[in-house]
């Protein structure tokens, strides 16, 4: 069988302990995590976990009929095959000295990059900067 890229959404209960049981519930079966991303919903008691793993798809059907038993988990959806928006996005921190600020500045410009914020400490200043990354519109995971 072939092994693919799978994007998986699950909807757990914002508790301590179900990102450990999830990506326990990978690592146990032997299958690695590409990436993961956790963030709670609009409601404070529910979270979101966004998975990509590669893995053939009698197994991806074993790993969400496992999800499933987990009883905090409420939903799991895969987004494989579907349009969906990816996005990467870096936080990084520059040393600023004034005589570079100009052309921190520019590069900012260049790359559509967001200044989230200046820090002065005594003679020594840092940017912090948000850069978002955008994959190619409507990223298909197998493609």
């Amino acid at each position: 069988m072939i092994e693919e890229k799978h994007v998986l959404s699950i909807l757990v209960e914002n508790q301590p302990g179900v990102l450990s049981r999830i990506s326990g519930l990978f690592g146990g079966r032997g299958y690695n995590i590409d990436s993961l991303c956790v963030a709670e919903t609009t409601e404070p008691h529910v979270s979101r976990i966004t998975i990509v793993a590669t893995a053939n798809r009698v197994v991806l059907e074993q790993i969400m009929k496992q999800l499933h038993k987990l009883i905090n988990v409420m939903k799991v959806i895969e987004l494989t095959g579907t349009e969906f928006v990816q996005r990467e996005m870096a936080l990084i921190k520059v040393n600023a000295k004034t005589e570079h600020r100009a052309e921190i500045l520019r590069i900012v410009d260049i790359f559509r990059a967001k200044i989230i914020r200046i820090v002065m400490i005594r003679i020594l200043s840092f940017v912090f900067l948000q850069l978002t990354l955008p994959l190619p519109p409507l990223f298909n995971a197998n493609g």
